[in-house]
């Protein structure tokens, strides 16, 4: 079953994202948060991933991914 899930939190200090999809690919993620997937044509996928890092970075958040059991999720704490 796919699914996508997306979660928005906010305090009055931060404002927390999380997303969650479905994933029958093989996605791999290095310890500098490299991510690489086992998709047909990889390179047409994961554009927003890099801005979401950067986005994170730019405002002092933290930017995190994860891939287990069929489920990658993408979590941003601004």
């Amino acid at each position: 079953e796919r699914f996508i899930r997306f979660k928005l939190r906010a305090t009055e200090d931060h404002l927390a994202v999380t997303c969650e999809n479905s994933t029958d690919a093989m996605v791999t993620i290095d310890s500098k948060g490299n991510i690489s997937t086992s998709k047909k044509e990889p390179e047409h996928h994961g554009f927003g991933l890099p801005v979401m890092r950067q986005i994170a970075q730019k405002y002092g958040g933290q930017f995190t991914v994860a891939c287990t059991e069929g489920v990658f999720s993408l979590k941003v704490l601004l």
